[in-house]
């Protein structure tokens, strides 16, 4: 089986004969699959090549456009035409050891491989499509982990920064209570003993007062002034 071949363009060559007549072709309302092979280059390149110019290729009629053009038409440079005239089919034989395969955008693979009808490339086509799928359910549940990860260590950071936060107020607080001559005191299981009769004694003074929990130091402390010996 024989087809047409010409060089791969490389950076130094730029784009040879070939691909310029693919090109042209496309600017004449072929489709990409067809001036591929009419050329002997690759699909997926072509596409490549189509989209270095501003084109688009449609996967379902496989043809360009130019979407800078009101009328959507792509237009080929004029040193690429002369280019592309330059091309002239040469025959050899598919998969030549002697030329290298060009490496596949995975995208432009699978799509290349959709539209070759061989069984053979129909399943190892599906066997990609369950690895891919499988690939991407690993990798989401993974980065929803890492994700998860990291609010967690933001959470916890903050948590802490808060308790800093709060810490240096508290400091600052007792600082300036010492300042203003306020002494701190700590209740005692005594203190706790005389309770009902603090919280008695606070509402009998019209003082507010809960019903439970601590005693406001002031509360405790005009108590205590006026049971001297309690």
């Amino acid at each position: 089986m024989t087809a047409a071949v010409a060089e791969r363009p490389t950076p130094q060559q730029g784009i040879t004969p070939a691909y310029a007549r693919a090109l042209l072709l496309l600017t004449q309302g072929h489709q990409a699959k067809d001036a591929a092979t009419a050329t002997g280059i690759q699909l997926g390149r072509l596409v490549s090549l189509a989209r270095q110019q501003g084109w688009t290729i449609h996967s379902a009629t496989q043809r360009a456009t130019d979407p800078t053009r009101n009328d959507m038409t792509p237009v080929l440079a004029p040193h690429l035409q002369a280019l592309a005239g330059q091309f002239t089919e040469r025959p050899r034989i598919v998969n030549d050891p002697d030329e290298p395969d060009e490496p596949y955008d995975a995208t432009e693979l699978l799509a290349d491989a959709a539209d070759f009808d061989d069984r053979h490339v129909k399943a190892a086509l599906d066997r990609a499509r369950q690895a891919l799928d499988k690939l991407h359910t690993i990798y989401t549940q993974a980065d929803e982990q890492r994700a998860a990860a990291v609010q967690r260590a933001a959470a916890k950071q903050a948590a802490a920064d808060r308790i800093t936060e709060l810490e240096q107020q508290l400091a600052a607080a007792r600082e300036q209570a010492k300042a203003l001559g306020a002494t701190t005191k700590r209740t005692t299981s005594g203190d706790r003993e005389r309770d009902p009769a603090i919280r008695a004694w606070a509402r009998s003074q019209g003082l507010p007062i809960n019903e439970r929990g601590r005693i406001p130091g002031h509360i405790r402390d005009q108590y205590n002034a006026a049971h001297p010996t309690a």
